[in-house]
C-alpha cells in the first residue's frame, strides 16, 4: 500500500463503524480513542508529510512563460515536473522543470526572496539568479560559458532572466532558464545556484545563494525523433526543440512547419516570444517555446527543406 492508497483507506472507513461507535459507553469510547491515537501516531511516523509526489507545477505561470503546454508536460512527462525546493536564510529556489531529449537539456527554476535581506537584493534590477553546472563526479567537461571561481568546471550553462515579478515586499520572485547541450548526459550533473552584483563580477564576489544546489540525472525524459532530408542530411525533433549537428541546417527562422501523416501542415511562429535559436561552430538548436508530441508529426520543413522520419 502506498501513501495515496493509505490516505484513501483512512478516508474510506465504513460508515457502519461510525454509527456503531455512537453506542459506545464513555469508558469504551475513551479506550477506543486511545487506540485511534496510537494508530494515527503510527501512520504519521510511517507516512511523512513530504512523501507525497506532486506532478503539477508549483509555478505554472513561470513554466508557461518559457514553454507553452504545461498541462501536456504534466500528463505525458510527469517525471519532468521536479518541484524540488532548496533554500537558505534569504532565498528559496524551486527546480520547476527539467526536460532532456538526449541532445539538450532545458531547466526552468524559480527564485524567491524569503527575508528582508533577500528582498533588498531582488529589488535591485541588476541582481539576478543563474545556475552553474558541473559533473557530479568532478570530471572535466567541455567548458564554454561562464568560468566561476567556486566551481572549477562550468560548462553548457547559460541562462537569462526576463521575467521579474514584484508583488510587494512579501512576494518577490524571479524565474530563469538554463539550456545546456554538448555534454555527457549519462553522467549525473550538479547544479549550483548563484546571484551576485553583475556590475562587479568577478570582483568583490559574494554568492547570495550559498548552499543552494542539487544533483540530478539528465538522462532523456522526452521523445526525440531523427528526421532525414532527401539528400541524407538529418535533424532531430523532440518535444521542445529542433537540433542539428550541422549549424547550417537551422538558420535564422521566423517560423517552423510541422507535417502530419495526413499531409496537414502546422506552422509555429517565432512571434510567440518563446522561440529562440542558439548556434555554435558544430551544432545549432531551435527552442520551440511550446511543448509538442513529436509522434504526431512525420516531418518538418526548415528553410524550405523537408525532413521526414
Amino acid at each position: 500500500m502506498n501513501e495515496i492508497d493509505m490516505v484513501q483507506a483512512i478516508n474510506g472507513i465504513d460508515e457502519k463503524y461510525i454509527s456503531e461507535s455512537e453506542n459506545l459507553t464513555s469508558v469504551s469510547w475513551t479506550k477506543w480513542s486511545y487506540k485511534i491515537a496510537i494508530i494515527a501516531a503510527a501512520l504519521l511516523i510511517a507516512v511523512p508529510i513530504c512523501a507525497f509526489t506532486i506532478n503539477a507545477f508549483l509555478h505554472r505561470d513561470n513554466v508557461e512563460h518559457y514553454i507553452a503546454g504545461a498541462d501536456l508536460i504534466e500528463q505525458h512527462n510527469p517525471d519532468a515536473v521536479m518541484n524540488q525546493v532548496m533554500e537558505n536564510d534569504d532565498f528559496r529556489v524551486t527546480l520547476d522543470m527539467l526536460l532532456s531529449d538526449g541532445h539538450n537539456v532545458m531547466i526552468i527554476y524559480t527564485a524567491e526572496a524569503i527575508s528582508e535581506t533577500g528582498r533588498g537584493h531582488f529589488n535591485r534590477s541588476h541582481y539576478w539568479p543563474y545556475g552553474c553546472l558541473s559533473y557530479a563526479d568532478g570530471s572535466k567537461g567541455p567548458v564554454h560559458g561562464i568560468q566561476d571561481i567556486s566551481i572549477p568546471y562550468i560548462f553548457g550553462s547559460y541562462g537569462y532572466e526576463d521575467l521579474s515579478e514584484i508583488r510587494g515586499r512579501e512576494d518577490i520572485r524571479k524565474s530563469s532558464i538554463i539550456e545546456c547541450d554538448g555534454i555527457d548526459l549519462e553522467k549525473e550533473i550538479h547544479v549550483e545556484f548563484y546571484m551576485n552584483d553583475i556590475h562587479t563580477f568577478p570582483g568583490d564576489y559574494t554568492n547570495y545563494f550559498d548552499g543552494i544546489g542539487f544533483t540530478a540525472s539528465f538522462a532523456p525524459n522526452v521523445t526525440c525523433n531523427t528526421l532525414y532530408s532527401s539528400d541524407g542530411r538529418q535533424v532531430y525533433m523532440s518535444s521542445f526543440e529542433l537540433y542539428a549537428d550541422d549549424p547550417s541546417l537551422i538558420p535564422e527562422l521566423r517560423a517552423v512547419t510541422f507535417i502530419k501523416d495526413t499531409g496537414e501542415r502546422v506552422t509555429l511562429e517565432r512571434s510567440n516570444g518563446r522561440m529562440h535559436l542558439c548556434k555554435s561552430d558544430d551544432r545549432a538548436y531551435l527552442i520551440l517555446g511550446e511543448f509538442i508530441d513529436p509522434d504526431e508529426y512525420v516531418g518538418v520543413e526548415v528553410n524550405g527543406v523537408e525532413y521526414f522520419k
